[in-house]
């Protein structure tokens, strides 16, 4: 693997990559130290994202439950 992109990182973190890319994408990031500190920033920011709280307004829900009872089915 020449050049490991952001989108074979995202790959790689979520088992989207077939066994040899990812031993491939594993081994290049314990040889380079940039892929290694890429790899750490994508780790720590999957964590936060697990512990991000969202909901939507609820003028946001109000609006899409009216339109969803004006519409016919």
């Amino acid at each position: 693997m020449n050049v490991l992109t952001t989108e074979d990182m995202i790959r790689f973190f979520y088992n989207e990559m077939s066994a040899e890319e990812a031993l491939r994408t594993k081994e290049a990031i314990e040889q380079d130290s940039a892929l290694r500190d890429l790899y750490q920033h994508f780790q720590a920011t999957l964590k936060e994202l697990d512990t991000v709280s969202l909901s939507p307004e609820k003028s946001s829900i109000d609006r899409i439950m009216r339109y969803a009872n004006d519409k016919v089915y």
